[in-house]
């Protein structure tokens, strides 16, 4: 094996290329498998890194950053890892060595190369840390450092290479007891990332619970998307640059950032330079504290800064080195303004507005801030940034501490002074305001306390609970007092008028709103974490988002923080339905209820609201392909979707009274909507054994000769035939029985966890180049299981409609062990930590129940992580999760007992754990037969056996149809961009061939549409009244409202209107 310093990694997706993870000269190592004297045997290269002489003493540690590069062999992907199969090893006085021993890193995974490989914990083309404690072999002295690759006798050709940095033995001091959840808090875990690759693709957010602002620190001042990255910035080996400490409104990278202040502080003479990278100050993050509730870094200068968060302001601290002391003010670019004034005792006063930047849907921004220090000069920058980049230099005082206050408001700067008096009174230090955000976060995160957890566990735990608890963002603001607030609003969906340099021209609204969320991003688990763990602030929230729809009409699919066109599905009538369901309060569930059927039933005009393709879908019984682009993925999330609103309407028809007007309508829309949840089955092509697009003819995508399940893009919203395979959460049983039944679905989960993903250019599809999703997905190597892109989240729980739930269990364990690593380092997730979803993901799966289908009432229960946990819901119940015989290689589950009694379902409801109790779990090494009986499998939209396809509308284009004014055909072709104007009394019909039975019909209009009457008959000359109707409401134009039936067995019908009316479509359906 060759051992030889080396520039570093040239392909270095997420980190800084061509240097160490922290030297500018790291170890590469390289060895061929080829090599025909191993004559294919089991063997371990090896290669003196340096001779040594450390006697191993408490404390002492081996810590190393390792770099495996993909070797790229696709077909073989055992090659492919085989550089992931090393590790660091050290020679003992005795001739024995470290990786005879059974010491295992922090991670748990043996220390050895062997034991690093066969984990499948190290991840290739990034940069990995492992340490181990050496504490246990106290007395023995280490002669050599090593460095180790397994090769195993199957392994194929190649040459494999990668790279060792920052190789050390040191003694390191017992880490400080954490009281409090919030001291396990990362922030900047998630940060290791970039648009090629993402380990969580976060931003370190200093904040309070869902709160207004952000507080960041910037290593790149002048984008909207990776404003901070834990590597790959870095201006030398192991060193960061601070550019800016922000106010951030940022959801996502991907999402951009908004309206941004930026503070910058400085210590030299002379003017501030204003360009970033000129005024950019270093540091190393062992010098960062990155919490929750406070940022603090110790630059290299000397200069100390410290930030802690409220609601809507910020308390800065700046500890200088010497007597210069500035602060700079900027923002993005110079849409803004700035106006730098003093107080009568010298004080500065900062005022000014920042506009939305790259974000066309942010408002205006205004801020307002003061500082403790007398300004001894001031001035604004020129050139490019003329107009919002000034500075204030500061007379220090014998502590050379300058604090700052500032709030932002987007109403207006008198309401952003008023929220720094009510958040942040002259006064108040940056401890007092830390003090108080901490409190915050530890009643949040205190929710869930765990034994038996590693102190990386533990971090992972708490750090994915702040992430959670951070999103969604409170947009309202306070006009009142702390103790009779006043909340209100800058309404960023009405149309605005001019912005004023003090006051915005937004309509104000009364009330709260919240924003910063993605639904199809956050549905599966963030949103039924909340309601569960926090369900009074969680009903608050999901009403700041219907406030959307009273505002503007809809409820966002991506609100950032207007209505963004991204992403498939109306997932918001999911997660309406299933807090409903559950018990949330808080919130309008009339509003909602009718902001999912606006969804579900009316067309948009507008790209970023609604859902796509509707206008033919509705009719189609899917989103054609020939409709819009990902039209297969819009389909199975509608289908999801529309689950929930026939979930939801049946919880309100069984609260609504006899008398209530909308009863039937919630009757109707029951069976209607249950129906449309079973169009998943008109996507499934059982020639190909995979959901695929079909277009307007309904015609598939691709015949079998050239369908390819690893194709990404063109049907499928970044994934690919596999990744879509299972999106069918509402009716498992009806998944199993297009696959064969059990042992299909069964067989199909088991290939899917089976076929690698390559990441080869070829399978890109519609992509213009592999994307980031397809190489984490090959990177965590467990099949097409593309964890990092949502889709993924719920498939391992699928094995709970099989004969073998022990695979699930088996799944999640070894997801939760080893692809949540990395967060020393910036890393921490497998993938887009997009507004707390990821994180979600794991807290459920390392509890052990996970919310697989949203308004089925409950939960899948899976293998539990930790040894015992206890849940502290809001009502001061408490869920009790003890796991008996517990072990890292104990997964699978022998038995449960939910408050002492046999549970032998893998589903649990939400009612059960609610209430409170504990669930009892043994634990053992082999798969057992708990929860693999039929009876055992959680509910289905239908019940296995009694499965069914999607009653289909009985009318055709190519039909017998009539009507009282020419262009009836436009009322049976489709499509409801069509419209037919019928006069007081005008009629439209239908005939068949012979009588035939109709149980359900839909009529497409718009308001206009009030009072008719549906008739039927059989000769065309006698007409029977079968429904009349009277003060109907079609809320909006073109909505699709369906309308039950008693018994009709007619060969024609006819729709008569009293009153002029505008009718679009209509339908008849038997068998609903």
């Amino acid at each position: 094996m060759e051992l030889l310093p080396h520039t570093g990694p040239s392909l270095a997706p997420s980190s800084r290329p061509d240097q160490g993870m922290r030297t500018s000269t790291p170890w590469r190592y390289a060895v061929s498998a080829a090599d025909p004297a191993a004559n294919k045997v089991d063997r371990v290269e090896r290669a003196v890194l340096r001779e040594e002489s450390h006697v191993i003493g408490p404390g002492s540690t081996l810590s190393y950053f390792i770099f495996p590069a993909f070797a790229g062999n696709d077909s073989h992907p055992a090659a492919g890892y085989g550089a992931c199969a090393a590790a660091v090893d050290l020679v003992l006085d005795d001739g024995a060595r470290l990786s005879d021993t059974a010491l295992a890193d922090q991670y748990g995974f043996g220390a050895s190369a062997r034991a690093q490989g066969e984990s499948k914990g190290l991840v290739p083309d990034q940069w990995n840390i492992r340490t181990i404690d050496l504490s246990p072999l106290a007395g023995r002295t280490v002669t050599a450092i090593e460095a180790a690759v397994h090769l195993p006798a199957e392994l194929v050709d190649a040459t494999l290479e990668g790279w060792l940095d920052d190789v050390e033995l040191r003694t390191v001091a017992a880490p400080p007891e954490h009281r409090r959840p919030s001291e396990h808090v990362l922030t900047t875990r998630g940060t290791h990332s970039s648009g090629g690759v993402s380990r969580g693709n976060t931003l370190p957010a200093t904040a309070v619970p869902y709160g207004f602002n952000f507080l960041t620190p910037c290593t790149d001042a002048r984008t909207t998307q990776w404003v901070y990255a834990y590597h790959q910035h870095d201006v030398a080996p192991g060193v960061s640059a601070l550019q800016a400490l922000s106010i951030s409104h940022q959801p996502s990278p991907w999402m951009n950032d908004y309206s941004v202040l930026q503070f910058m502080p400085g210590s030299s003479a002379g003017t501030p330079n204003a360009d970033p990278a000129a005024r950019a100050l270093t540091f190393r993050h062992a010098n960062e504290e990155a919490t929750a509730h406070r940022y603090r870094v110790a630059l290299d200068n000397g200069l100390v800064a410290t930030a802690a968060p409220t609601d809507h302001a910020v308390a800065l601290r700046f500890e200088y080195p010497g007597e210069d002391a500035t602060l700079l003010l900027d923002q993005l670019d110079n849409n803004g303004s700035l106006t730098i004034t003093t107080t009568s005792d010298g004080l500065p006063v900062l005022s000014g507005y920042v506009d939305g930047s790259e974000n066309s849907t942010a408002l205006r921004m205004y801020f307002y801030a003061t500082a403790d220090r007398p300004v001894t000069d001031s001035g604004m920058r020129n050139g490019g940034h003329g107009d919002v980049a000034g500075w204030v230099r500061f007379a220090l005082g014998g502590d050379r501490t300058v604090n700052v206050r500032a709030a932002t408001s987007f109403i207006g700067i008198a309401q952003a002074r008023h929220s720094l008096e009510l958040e942040i009174p002259a006064g108040d230090t940056v401890d007092e305001v830390s003090a108080r955000a901490q409190q915050l976060w530890d009643d949040r995160l205190g929710v869930i306390a765990v034994q038996g957890a590693s102190a990386d566990q533990l971090t992972t735990l708490y750090s994915n609970l702040y992430r959670m608890f951070l999103y969604p963002n409170s947009a309202a603001e306070n006009a009142g007092t702390a103790t009779e607030p006043k909340w209100q609003y800058a309404s960023f969906l009405k149309p605005a008028d001019a912005h004023g340099s003090e006051f915005t021209g937004a309509q104000i609204n009364p009330g709260s709103t919240y924003v910063n969320n993605g639904f199809w991003d956050t549905y599966r688990t963030e949103w039924p974490a909340l309601c569960l763990l926090d369900p009074e602030q969680a009903g608050n929230m999901l009403d700041g988002f219907v406030e959307h729809y009273r505002d503007g009409g809809w409820t966002p699919r991506w609100s950032a923080p207007g209505y963004s066109d991204c992403m498939v599905g109306t997932s918001s009538d999911l997660v309406f339905a299933d807090a409903a369901i559950n018990g949330v309060g808080n919130f309008d569930l009339a509003e909602a209820y009718d902001s999912a059927l606006r969804n579900a039933t009316v067309p948009s005009d507008a790209s970023a609201v609604g859902r796509k393709g509707l206008d033919v879908g509705i009719f189609a019984g899917y989103i054609p392909s020939d409709a819009t682009h990902e039209a297969m993925s819009w389909s199975l999330e509608n289908a999801i979707s529309d689950y929930g609103v026939a979930r939801y309407s049946e919880l309100l028809l069984e609260r609504a009274s006899v008398t209530d007007p909308r009863r039937a309508e919630y009757a109707a829309n029951a069976a209607y909507f249950a129906n449309r949840a079973r169009g998943y089955r008109l996507l499934f092509d059982p020639a190909v054994d995979f959901f695929q697009g079909r277009d307007s003819a309904g015609a598939f995508s691709h015949t079998p000769d050239t369908f390819d399940p690893r194709v990404w893009g063109h049907d499928y919203t970044e994934t690919n035939a596999w990744g879509m395979a299972f999106s069918v959460p509402q009716d498992g049983a009806g998944l199993a029985e297009l696959y064969g039944g059990r042992k299909g679905l069964e067989a199909k989960l088991d290939a899917y966890f089976g076929t690698p993903e390559t990441a080869r250019h070829e399978f890109k599809g519609s992509y213009w180049d592999v994307i980031h999703e397809m190489v984490e997905a090959r990177n965590i190597r467990m099949g097409m299981f593309g964890i990092s892109n949502q889709p993924a989240h719920h498939a391992p729980f699928m094995y709970a409609f099989t004969d073998a739930p022990h695979k699930l269990q088996a799944i999640t364990r070894e997801s939760v062990a080893r692809l949540f690593t990395g967060s020393e380092i910036g890393q921490g997730y497998p993938g887009d930590e997009d507004n707390g979803e990821m994180s979600a993901w794991y807290v459920f799966a390392a509890l052990g129940f996970y919310p697989l289908s949203l308004a089925s009432g409950g939960f899948i229960i899976t293998s539990p992580l930790y040894e015992s946990a206890t849940v502290r819901l809001a009502t001061g119940t408490t869920i009790g999760i003890k796991s008996l015989n517990h072990g890292a290689g104990n997964v699978y589950i022998q038995s449960l007992s939910v408050n002492g009694a046999p549970w032998e379902s893998t589903f649990i409801d939400h009612a059960t754990l609610a209430a409170g109790g504990t669930l009892e779990f043994v634990m053992g090494a082999e798969p057992s037969a708990w929860g693999s009986a039929p009876g055992e499998a959680p509910p289905s939209l239908d019940a296995p056996g009694a499965s069914r396809a999607p009653t289909s509308d009985l009318t055709s284009p190519g039909g017998a149809f009539s009507a009282s004014v020419s262009g009836a055909e436009l009322l049976f072709n489709n499509t409801s961009a069509d419209a037919l104007s019928m006069p007081d009394g005008g009629w439209a019909a239908y005939a068949f061939d012979a009588p035939t039975a109709v149980s359900l019909y839909t009529v497409t209009a718009g308001p206009e549409l009030t009072d008719w009457v549906l008739e039927g008959s059989n000769d065309g000359d006698a007409w029977s009244v079968l429904d009349s109707r009277s003060g109907e409401t079609f809320r909006w134009e073109r909505q699709t409202r369906p309308f039950q039936l008693p018994d009709a067995d007619f060969a024609s019908y006819r729709l008569r209107v009293a009153g002029a009316a505008t009718l679009y479509q209509l339908e008849l359906f038997a068998g609903l």
